[in-house]
């Protein structure tokens, strides 16, 4: 059996030998080379990759197969990304129950609604947050208070018009309210003040309800700015790699993204 580095030397030897008689031929015979050009050679070299592999980690043509090997690290990226978002949101039934509206029975008593009452949501929020340790447990029981919200918010309606502010509130409590408000009624705040919200809040919790009201919203066909795509890319970078809230943020750059190129 041929040892690694003796198959590595005749491997180095066949190809400087390959590379003389390229010369060679290009000397002699100068019109053979006429018709190859990059397109080519970058052919030329995918065919050979697999061979050079044991002794060459990187092959870069400027502005050719560099940018082709980008661009397929990017989708690769993508897909392992898009998995693991499909797969978090998946695990989070609550969330799944919260925008078919499943969990309605527990307002089917109450006649009217106020923007007080989001207030008294909030405030349980901030205090559920405060004297819970962290957890899922914790995590369930705010879930269970947006849900709350947006049963509130779908009975009043499009009639809550201090939701902006709430939005500029420095109380994660109004804010997570105002959230919910926009969630179910995507057309009544631009992407930029959720944004702000994502920017600004330091709880995880708001951020990705913030972000899910991005989405939805952009699902919708809000509109949106390359000055907010461009935000939205910081705000990705932000969250560590494989969380929720990287994950959803980078899922809507990817939307938005294509929505550009179409």
């Amino acid at each position: 059996m041929i040892s690694q580095p003796i198959a590595h030397r005749k491997l180095r030897a066949a190809i400087t030998g390959a590379a003389f008689l390229a010369i060679f031929l290009r000397v002699v015979f100068p019109t053979l080379f006429e018709r190859i050009d990059s397109v080519s050679v970058a052919l030329l070299l995918a065919a050979v990759v697999p061979w050079l592999a044991p002794i060459v980690s990187k092959i870069s043509i400027p502005g050719l197969i560099e940018t082709e090997l980008r661009e397929l690290k990017q989708e690769f990226q993508e897909t392992k990304d898009e998995a693991a978002s499909a797969s978090k949101i998946a695990i989070r039934s609550q969330d799944i129950a919260l925008l078919s509206g499943s969990d309605a029975a527990h307002t089917e008593n109450r006649k009217t609604a106020t923007p007080e009452r989001i207030t008294e949501l909030g405030k349980s929020y901030t205090e559920t947050r405060r004297v819970m340790p962290s957890g899922p447990a914790r995590t369930a029981t705010m879930d269970q208070l947006f849900s709350e919200m947006l049963q509130e918010v779908g009975r009043l309606g499009k009639n809550w018009t201090e939701h902006s502010s709430a939005l500029r509130s420095a109380d994660p409590g109004q804010q997570l309210g105002a959230i919910a408000y926009v969630f179910k009624f995507p057309d009544t705040s631009k992407i930029g003040e959720l944004i702000d919200v994502v920017e600004n809040t330091t709880q995880p919790f708001v951020q990705y309800w913030g972000l899910r009201a991005i989405q939805r919203a952009v699902d919708e066909g809000a509109e949106y700015s390359i000055s907010d795509l461009e935000r939205l890319r910081r705000v990705g970078a932000i969250f560590g790699s494989g969380t929720d809230r990287y994950l959803l943020a980078n899922s809507i750059v990817r939307t938005l993204d294509q929505k550009r190129r179409s």
